[in-house]
């Protein structure tokens, strides 16, 4: 409690009250509060990798997408593949699909990159 409620000597501030009843401000109580739901709400978003920015006094979220483990191991195994076509193309005088093919790797690991 606060503002001291549950005082038991009738007293009207902090400085009379001989009971140990809890002055504190009821206002403190909510700052906390709110504190600790600020506090998980970042953590929250940092998990997902939010970014917060803020113009004009107002706060915008951004969510990056997400990628399950099963859509990392299959993005890699794609690169791994890109990059043997254009191994494979270059040896057999095809520039044209390496170079492709190499920038289908290269897209990809971007990709990886940024959501990382």
């Amino acid at each position: 409690m606060a503002d001291g409620k549950g005082c038991k000597c009738a007293a009207h501030s902090e400085s009379e009250c001989g009971c140990d009843a809890d002055w504190t401000p009821q206002e403190v109580y909510d700052l906390r509060a709110e504190n600790e739901r600020l506090k998980e709400a970042i953590r929250r978003l940092a998990e997902q990798n939010a970014t917060l920015s803020m113009r004009g006094g107002n706060v915008t979220v951004t969510m990056e997408g997400t990628l399950t483990d099963e859509e990392w191991d299959e993005i890699e195994v794609m690169v791994s593949d890109y990059q043997e076509i254009a191994e494979f193309n270059e040896e057999r005088c095809h520039p044209h699909y390496a170079e492709k093919a190499r920038r289908r790797a290269a897209m990809l690991i971007g990709l990886l990159e940024r959501l990382g």
